[in-house]
């Protein structure tokens, strides 16, 4: 777990909050700017949420191939580039961070779960705004655009 002021504004806060998790035997790890956190959490969910729901896979197995783990990394490498020209403050090492998680992590995703549950799915969470950021920052998407053109298939299916 990771924990942080927005901005840098209060870490001795931050260093409690972890000592409390600590205390718990759960581990934390203080973050300076959680700002960069939750861009780095959402790297990972632009290419695990869309490739697991469309393909009903866990991702294990999705990387365990290459044709799709090419797929999950260039959703990654989108949603990363239009980050950084929106002026998001991604690590340096945000691509090595999301290949980590990814390899420890053999899990679905919520996109999946509410797809396979019938219910409507975060379409503008993930893929949307993406290629909203991509439009306003000049910077293609088109693996994104794909993905998010068969999610929007996919939703419509299930809501009728």
């Amino acid at each position: 777990m990771t924990v942080g002021p927005y901005l840098g504004t209060d870490l001795a806060a931050s260093s409690q909050v972890r000592e409390l998790f600590s205390s718990a035997n759960i581990k934390a790890a203080v973050e300076p700017d959680i700002s960069r956190s939750k861009w780095q959490k959402f790297l990972f969910n632009c290419g695990l949420n869309p490739l697991t729901a469309i393909t009903k896979k866990r991702l294990g197995e999705l990387l365990s191939h290459q044709a799709t783990a090419v797929v999950f990394d260039m959703l990654v490498d989108e949603a990363a580039a239009a980050a950084l020209a929106a002026g998001a403050p991604l690590a340096p090492d945000h691509k090595a961070r999301v290949d980590d998680t990814a390899a420890r992590m053999d899990i679905s995703s919520s996109m999946a779960e509410d797809l396979a549950a019938g219910r409507k799915i975060e379409l503008d969470a993930f893929s949307g705004y993406v290629i909203e950021l991509g439009e306003a920052h000049g910077v293609p998407t088109p693996v994104t655009r794909a993905a998010h053109g068969m999610l929007v298939a996919l939703d419509n299916a299930t809501a009728a």
